[in-house]
């Protein structure tokens, strides 16, 4: 079989893994600095899923038969294994364009467990020492391995899991009796245990190797067993408080083998998939507990309004909340307001009383929250003691364009606001500017407290936007390799933000010689031996691509296709966080 089959068939294997975070990693890259953009996005999949990491099976071969599982071991399916070599390669290369933030590693059971975690291990340990990879590695753990092995893929990775897959003990026996819960919560303690005693270790000694410093990880299937939305939660929040999890994440069951065992799914439980993450995300940022988002009276999220908004309306008797003096951990607790909107709150009322229509300016869906709070004692919903008629109100008009939750976001200060507003593409910036510095003189240190003024907001939001638009394209950068091996990208950004994303390539790509060409503008930033400098590239006649890139683009699109689940797609998703203005630019959109 050759690569380009291997890949398309170990992908196909690997996307029902839901984990594709590059973040929670301190690890350092060459000359000591982070090299990494926690959060990276490189792309989306046709389903709507960030594609961050190349996530990819080292074999698809499996001595296990689960029933739900795709890999399983009765399953008429081709079959792959790919060499530590192949592995080290594709990263590096698929690393050095740009398109990845790193490699997640998953595997069936070839053999043995212990046998499947050597070549994995083998793997990582090419990438770490052969090739000095600075870039991001998950590795998953072969429930039953040995704990030295476990220990070894922890110094290699930046983060491990274990996937507990199913609910209850009862579930795996019937769906999955080869393996345990015991199997599979052991190597989970013993990596709780070694990241911990890591960690003390390198509070005593700051150059101790890291031991998977993102943490670990899991995932559960949702839909395949019966448990209730409440015994997942509950098992969620038993995982964060006694294994110290970084993540759990969740995954609509998918048909993808015949078995009498599992239930008739016509389509994957996505809306339930949605509010488990919305529920596990009150757990760990917004204060919540599980008892009091469930009970064995209502075990099960409701499908039609957000847990938050649900909790509200059945505990009236603590709104409406006064926006004014409300304390910040009672904001985070109203519907319509998250954890930068609670912030914005807290910091503007610094500056003086807010009103009801302030709110919308700090980011509140006063759709939702108008309904649960005062602001300066005026109220501007219903009835109190009425949740039905809440309810039915909360139900009518759109419910708003969806969004990447922006939660810990910071806000620029005066001076950064003033730079990137510059950098912005408003044609009336320098009016805006104008207006902005007289605020900053007339206010000093307290200006950006000052979030309900239109002309504080609106910088802030002008500011904001060229951030979000250079984070975003710090992912959508393509480089490809020209034939006297520099790596040359165009980019047509909506705002003038390449000064913000030079030095973050500079550090990415220290020993490589690259071209990043805005061809909106006719700049460019060129490295080469070291050095970077921006220079005018009105019109550029650039080298055709080397024999290498061609195969290497070949591989990212057969990777990118295979990647995604096609009774999940939506490409609508997909074209909110891939614009169409953007693709021609864009390696895995062009064509072979």
């Amino acid at each position: 079989m050759d690569l380009r089959r291997k890949i398309e068939t170990l992908t196909a294997g690997a996307k029902y893994d839901a984990s594709c975070a590059s973040s929670g990693s301190t690890r350092p890259g060459a000359g000591g600095r982070e090299q990494r953009v926690p959060g990276c996005c490189h792309s989306w999949s046709a389903d709507g899923r960030c594609v961050s990491l190349l996530k990819i099976l080292l074999t698809n071969l499996c001595v296990y038969d689960c029933a739900y599982c795709v890999n399983r071991r009765s399953s008429d399916t081709p079959r792959a294994l790919l060499t530590p070599d192949e592995v080290a390669g594709l990263t590096m290369d698929f690393y050095r364009r740009n398109y990845i933030e790193g490699l997640f590693l998953s595997s069936g059971v070839a053999r043995s467990p212990d046998y499947t975690m050597e070549l994995m291990i083998a793997a990582a340990r090419k990438l770490r020492v052969e090739h000095k990879f600075p870039g991001y590695i998950h590795l998953k753990i072969i429930p039953g391995c040995d704990r030295r092995l476990v220990d070894l893929a922890a110094l290699y990775a930046d983060r491990v899991s274990v996937n507990i897959e199913l609910p209850s003990a009862a579930s795996l026996e019937r769906l999955a009796p080869e393996k345990s819960r015991d199997g599979v919560l052991k190597p989970m303690a013993q990596l709780a245990d070694s990241i911990e005693a890591g960690r003390e270790e390198r509070r005593r000694s700051p150059k101790a190797p890291p031991c998977a410093p993102g943490g670990q990880s899991t995932q559960l299937i949702v839909g395949a067993s019966p448990e209730t939305d409440l015994q997942i939660m509950r098992l969620s929040q038993s995982l964060y408080g006694k294994l110290g999890l970084k993540r759990v994440y969740y995954s609509a069951f998918v048909p993808a083998t015949a078995d009498s065992r599992l239930p008739a799914v016509k389509e994957p439980p996505l809306r339930r998939e949605h509010r488990l993450y919305q529920a596990d995300w009150l757990l760990r940022f917004y204060g919540f507990s599980t008892d009091e988002l469930l009970d064995e009276k209502c075990p099960c999220l409701d499908l039609t309004f957000d847990p938050k908004t649900v909790w509200a309306l059945r505990n009236l008797d603590r709104f409406p909340v006064e926006v004014n003096t409300a304390p910040y951990e009672e904001l985070l607790r109203v519907p319509g307001f998250g954890v930068l909107t609670a912030k914005r709150i807290v910091r503007a009322r610094r500056a003086g009383g807010l009103r009801l229509e302030d709110l919308s300016r700090l980011g509140a869906v006063m759709k939702r929250a108008v309904y649960f709070v005062t602001a300066g004692g005026i109220y501007g919903g219903l009835r109190r003691d009425d949740p039905a008629a809440i309810r039915a109100k909360l139900l009518e008009g759109p419910s708003g364009k969806p969004a990447q939750p922006e939660l810990f976001e910071p806000a620029p200060e005066t001076v950064d606001n003033v730079k990137l507003c510059f950098l912005s593409k408003e044609k009336d910036r320098c009016a805006l500017l104008l207006a902005y510095a007289r605020r900053a003189f007339a206010a000093g240190k307290g200006l950006n407290e000052r979030l309900a003024d239109p002309v504080v907001n609106r910088a802030q939001k002008t500011a904001l936007a060229v951030l979000r638009e250079a984070h975003r394209f710090k992912g959508l950068v393509r480089f490809r390799e020209l034939e006297d091996g520099t790596l040359y990208s165009e980019i047509e950004p909506d705002h003038n933000i390449l000064p913000l994303i030079t030095n973050h390539f500079r550090r990415r790509m220290a020993g490589s010689s690259w071209i990043l060409h805005d061809k909106r503008r006719g700049l460019a930033a060129m490295h080469a031996g070291g050095r970077l400098r921006l220079a005018s590239a009105l019109e550029a006649s650039v080298p055709p691509p080397s024999e290498k890139e061609k195969r290497t683009a070949s591989l990212w699109r057969a990777f990118f296709d295979s990647v995604s689940i096609k009774e999940r797609l939506n490409p609508g998703l997909q074209r909110q966080f891939v614009p169409l203005k953007y693709r021609k630019n864009i390696t895995e959109f062009g064509e072979d």
